[in-house]
């Protein structure tokens, strides 16, 4: 089948080989079988799927050819920290790692475990009777000697000290950790977060022991050592606990900028809701509505408490034709997200390329699936009409043009000399909520921004040619090596070379040339930046008053979650900035 259909030349019927070739190699786990599904996989763009087949690929004794390799060197994983929790748990997929050898059995081997712990309780005799008897006791004594042989060995402290506290010796933690931290930062030089954990650790051992005086300081010790770092996340998070305990109200207002700084770190649902909570407790009306809401959106369900204040706390209904009091300018920063910092110049020059190669209005149309659009006239009484200017300004924005089509997606961002957003029948009628309206034009309008327009609005082969021969023409020998795995068709893609090249001014060549020139192979992965600009966008209409259901809806149906949206409104300048452009609580 998988033959026939690769000689088919309807692009649908190919479509249908990659499931076909991942059933052949689950039924036969066979090497071969595993990359002929992954050049698939490849092929088709699925950039985390390829990538992970490909790897096990690599591990199973398979020599990676050029295309594959440039295809890793582009598409890069998320890289965990120690301490980030999954996002998920098997549940109902145990399945899918149970050998089939198991199956029998398995009832049995779990209750036998389950007698064993009983007939033997003792941890000591356990490990006694496992060939590990001591093994805690010799690993604390060889940990302490490193100590005591080098006291400011910054990995012997780490170790020691947390077999010192598991052994529940909080004095000796205490004791060596208090001395190294107290020594002269050139010991422990570019090792910032790791300071800040073993500060974390030493207040554990101080509270511990009841010192919960000294403890606070160690906690505020390791967030003023790294703001940023996990260290000072856990800090505190243990803070917040001792906090509560005091009973000088002074000290207790300190709890929410803590709860904020951790909301801001983790963008758990969990963390909004305590921070909202808190708000509320201090009567911060408009900050303790916002956040709320959000959590709300997120899934959270709102108990008789919460309720009962969003009620009576309404916020400012904004007119459609409402200008904003203020515009972002300068706190660009809240909204941008941290995976553009690298490809936004390049991105930026590809909208200009772009426009240069396609000038047709009708055809860039036609080709992003849109033919037959029609311009939105500027007295069309419609909501998201009297909405887009005011928008525009405010996210700083350049000219936008707003066209309709009868049917299609509620918002469609095209790339064109001068960007457009393609709206659906949906956004121009009265039925719409206004919030709604706001928070889907909010985000199409910052996807045209000259960093975003090219990633949102171009169709996915045209983006692939265009960065393809961008990189070709006026890239470094790196990074036209990287984008090989984008090129389909080699014929197909030196013709459009040539288009391009004849398209471009000297002056736009010599300025790729320098912008490429400085940008790592790792950068070029499109499905990842695409993905940053979807979430920049996501920040954009939530800090503008966009409904926060529709963007968190938004966000979770293309696969992404809304740790970014909690993230975003913990930051320090959101509701300040916020409350600048006249939403919320008034």
């Amino acid at each position: 089948m998988v033959e026939l259909l690769r000689q088919a030349d309807d692009p649908a019927r190919r479509e249908a080989i990659a499931p076909q070739l991942q059933a052949i190699t689950a039924a036969t786990g066979a090497l071969g079988d595993l990359i002929a599904w992954a050049d698939e996989l490849r092929r088709l763009g699925a950039a985390d799927a390829a990538r992970a087949t490909l790897e096990l690929a690599l591990a199973c004794g398979h020599p990676a050819d050029v295309h594959q390799r440039a295809f890793l060197s582009i598409h890069t994983p998320h890289a965990m920290r120690d301490d980030e929790p999954y996002k998920a748990a098997l549940d109902g997929d145990r399945a899918l790692v149970r050998d089939p050898g198991e199956v029998e059995l398995a009832p049995v081997a779990a209750a036998l475990a389950e007698v064993a712990a009983l007939v033997w309780p003792d941890l000591d005799d356990t490990l006694a009777r496992s060939g590990a008897a001591g093994a805690r006791v010799r690993a604390r004594s060889a940990a302490d000697r490193a100590v005591d042989s080098d006291p400011y060995d910054v990995d012997a402290v780490d170790l020691a000290s947390g077999l010192a506290i598991d052994h529940g010796d909080v004095d000796a933690a205490a004791s060596m950790l208090t001395r190294l931290l107290g020594a002269r930062d050139d010991r422990m030089p570019a090792q910032a977060a790791r300071k800040a954990h073993l500060s974390y650790r030493l207040g554990q051992a101080r509270a511990q022991r009841g010192d919960l005086r000294q403890a606070l300081a160690a906690y505020e010790r390791a967030v003023a050592i790294a703001p940023d770092s996990d260290g000072a996340t856990h800090a505190r998070r243990d803070m917040v606990e001792l906090l509560r305990q005091a009973d000088d109200p002074a000290r207790r207002e300190a709890i929410a900028p803590q709860l904020q700084a951790i909301t801001a770190a983790t963008g758990a649902l969990g963390d909004l809701i305590a921070w909202a909570d808190e708000l509320r407790r201090l009567g911060a009306a408009d900050a303790a509505r916002a956040t709320l809401e959000l959590a709300l959106a997120c899934g959270h369900p709102a108990d008789v408490h919460q309720r009962a204040f969003l009620s009576i706390h309404t916020p400012h209904a904004m007119r459609d034709d409402e200008p904003y009091k203020a515009a972002l300018d300068g706190d660009r920063a809240l909204v941008r997200d941290p995976g553009e910092v690298e490809l936004a110049p390049v991105a930026a020059a590809l909208a200009e390329v772009a426009a240069l190669v396609w000038p047709d209005l009708d055809d860039t149309l036609a080709r992003s699936g849109a033919a037959g659009a029609r311009r939105v006239p500027a007295t069309r009484n419609a909501a998201a009409t009297a909405m887009l200017s005011r928008i525009a300004t405010a996210l700083g924005a350049g000219a936008v043009m707003l066209y309709e089509r009868d049917a299609g997606p509620e918002a469609a961002v095209i790339a064109a000399a001068t960007p457009m957003i393609v709206l659906g029948p949906r956004l121009l009628t009265d039925a719409t909520p206004a919030l709604e309206i706001r928070a889907i034009l909010a985000r199409a309008v910052e996807l045209t921004r000259p960093e975003h327009v090219a990633f949102a609005g171009l169709p996915p082969a045209d983006l692939a040619r265009l960065l393809a021969s961008v990189v070709r023409l006026f890239g470094p020998a790196a990074l036209r090596d990287a984008v090989t795995a984008l090129v389909d068709d080699p014929d197909v893609q030196r013709g459009h070379d040539d288009m391009v090249k004849a398209a471009l001014p000297v002056k736009v060549r010599t300025r790729l040339e320098q912008l490429l020139a400085g940008v790592a192979p790792s950068a070029l992965d499109v499905p990842r930046y695409q993905a940053a600009c979807e979430r920049s966008a996501d920040r954009a209409a939530l800090l503008l008053g966009g409904d926060p259901a529709a963007i968190a809806r938004l966000a979770v149906s293309r696969g992404d979650t809304v740790s970014h949206l909690i993230s975003a409104i913990a930051q320090t300048g959101w509701l300040p900035l916020r409350s600048r452009l006249g939403l919320g609580v008034h």
